[in-house]
């Protein structure tokens, strides 16, 4: 789950005044007197949005169904269901931290539907490291940073045999230029796009009550940048000693090399191509197993082929790769069914986000996400994620899962508004 804080404009400022007399007499020899300038104080019109001490309680659900395009026994439908509590801390951040707010947001789960593979959430806690700047009238608050933690129970290692395991997982993020997380008061129509471009550090740790690693790999760490275009690159180091760097440009080509003690690979991506039958995608596999005994392992040919187009529209890939726009829709009076519960905020504004994440190596993302926010209190936010994966090899489609997501705001203290209202808000 994500704890998703969304960018937005204002366009509210100050004017600067200045007071200035030019007059001419005999006593200064016709030197202009000089009037000193009065600068006014702005009054925000609204409190501040970061405040030490602040607190925020949360409830929600998430849903996520895995549909197979050829399911089977290995590969069968399933779902994973959780309800969780989300506890978000406004504190001053220690010392050497990237911003001068650290807002701790703790999550527990409780599944309501166990997966029958991959991971089972349990808990998972994040600091996003945040300032927040008073121009004129308005506040703007950015991102600088993140660090969050995952723990999850790996349910796909221990169907390998063993566990159960236990995966840690400690995702350090940075920003190249801060995330804009909002310019307070909210302006309805505002329309941005977000700034991507970050760097990502993943260290994770798998084992069992006894200290044993699962037999299959998995990736120890992981570093990857982003450009605000969507183009990445990765370096993982896996469980079983390889070593796997992946690239992918602003214009859709891709290569991967993984090396170790085990085999070499190599693949690349190309450009879609236009042929009679429409567009392909032209891409390159090769392998070469290393040698551990004293028989030599078998020369794998590169192998060249034409893929099924997969990507939207079956054409080019599209520009950017990765898109995050949000608009302020405007004011909202009544909350959707699926915010019942919330408690009141007064001046609530909806926001509304829509992604798209394009990885030619195999998957395609989509996300719509409604929020409704009080001067940066999240009343509620819903929130649905398709991602399709494909064989990157032939185009052909695997798996697509759906996710919806629902935080209802339960609770809020320490915050510094002027009206404050605890009845229930109306859903319809």
């Amino acid at each position: 789950m994500r704890f998703h804080r969304l960018v937005l404009f204002s366009t509210v400022t100050a004017s600067a005044i200045a007071i200035a007399a030019c007059s001419t007499n005999g006593n200064n020899n016709g030197v202009s007197p000089v009037i000193p300038t009065a600068t006014p104080t702005v009054t925000p019109t609204i409190a501040p949005v970061l405040a030490a001490g602040k607190v925020t309680k949360y409830s929600g659900t998430d849903v996520t169904s895995f549909v197979y395009a050829n399911p089977g026994p290995y590969q069968a439908n399933y779902t994973a269901g959780y309800s969780f509590a989300q506890v978000g801390t406004v504190s001053a951040a220690p010392a050497g931290a990237p911003a001068p707010f650290d807002l701790n947001v703790a999550t527990t789960y409780t599944t309501t539907q166990v997966p029958t593979t991959g991971n089972q959430h349990i808990s998972q806690t994040i600091d996003n490291y945040e300032s927040q700047t008073l121009s004129g009238a308005s506040y703007t608050v950015a991102l600088v940073g993140s660090k969050a933690v995952t723990v999850d129970t790996d349910l796909a290692a221990a169907a390998g045999g063993g566990g159960p395991y236990t995966a840690t997982s400690t995702i350090t993020t940075t920003y190249v230029t801060p995330r804009l997380v909002g310019v307070y008061p909210l302006v309805t129509g505002n329309v941005t796009t977000a700034n991507l471009a970050r760097n990502v550090a993943t260290s994770t740790t798998d084992v069992s009550a006894g200290g044993t690693q699962p037999t299959g790999a998995f990736p120890l760490s992981v570093a990857q940048s982003f450009a605000n275009d969507g183009s990445t690159t990765r370096t993982q180091q896996l469980s079983d000693g390889e070593q796997d760097v992946f690239t992918e440009t602003p214009s859709g080509t891709a290569s991967e090399n993984e090396t170790g003690p085990l085999y070499l690979l190599q693949t690349t991506i190309g450009l879609p191509v236009l042929a009679a039958a429409g567009y392909t995608i032209p891409n390159t596999w090769a392998r070469q197993d290393v040698q551990s005994g004293p028989t030599a392992p078998p020369t794998f040919k590169p192998r060249s082929q034409n893929a099924a187009d997969w990507y939207p529209g079956a054409a080019l890939p599209p520009q950017p790769l990765a898109l995050d726009t949000l608009t302020v829709k405007g004011p909202a009076t009544t909350l959707p069914a699926g915010c019942s519960g919330a408690i009141a905020e007064p001046n609530v504004v909806e926001v509304d986000a829509a992604q798209t994440s394009l990885n030619v190596n195999g998957t395609y993302e989509k996300q719509t996400q409604q929020q409704f926010d009080s001067n940066g209190t999240l009343v509620c936010v819903l929130r649905t994620t398709t991602t399709s994966s494909y064989n990157n090899n032939t185009g052909v489609l695997l798996v697509t899962a759906t996710e919806a997501y629902a935080q209802i705001l339960t609770s809020l203290t320490g915050a510094s508004s002027a009206v404050r209202n605890t009845s229930i808000l109306r859903a319809h």
